[in-house]
């Protein structure tokens, strides 16, 4: 069964840390040595005001988390839909040096085609070899709208881990839905 931990603060570290804490601890699912992948989800890499992408402080306390665990390896991933860094981006790579973490464009890094057991629509599908290498997976979403889907939030995020063509394909032929099931 899932766990769902809502928390209210002003201070987004604070309520972040909270949130980890009131279901168990992030080392429940971090042990000493793993890959830890972080998906923030970046659109466009949007100013923070907008909303659409997840707020630095969030990273921040995810990434300390990971490291106090025991992780060797923290990764913030995305496959990036913006043509040149923006000053979203350029924060991101700041904050994962400063930690010594790594913030990764996956389009620069290799896709692997994985099979898909009992596919809706897809019988393989292509995603991020250095996320399909980590132990542990979090992803971040942010809470909001799509054209073609109604709303996103968690599932949608998934779509930073393929291929940029693979995500203009998905779109053009009306398939979300049935790509983020496989």
């Amino acid at each position: 069964m899932a766990k769902v931990a809502i928390t209210k603060d002003e201070n987004i570290k604070e309520r972040t840390k909270e949130a980890i804490d009131s279901i168990g601890g992030i080392s429940k699912i971090i042990g000493k040595g793993d890959k830890v992948f972080i998906k923030p989800n970046l659109v466009d890499g949007a100013p923070f005001v907008t909303g659409e992408v997840v707020q630095l402080e969030t990273i921040e306390v995810l990434i300390r988390e990971s490291l106090n665990a025991g992780a060797s390896d923290v990764i913030i991933g995305e496959t990036p839909t913006y043509r040149k860094p923006t000053e979203t981006i350029e924060k991101y790579k700041h904050l994962a040096r400063r930690f010594g973490a790594k913030f990764l464009e996956l389009n620069r890094y290799p896709f692997v085609k994985v099979k898909v057991e009992n596919p809706i629509f897809f019988d393989e599908v292509r995603l991020s070899k250095p996320f399909l290498d980590s132990d542990v997976f979090i992803n971040v979403p942010t809470l909001k709208t799509h054209a073609q889907c109604g709303i996103t939030v968690a599932i949608k995020n998934m779509y930073g881990l393929i291929p940029p063509e693979d995500r203009r394909y998905y779109h053009s032929i009306n398939r979300i839905e049935e790509a983020i099931v496989d």
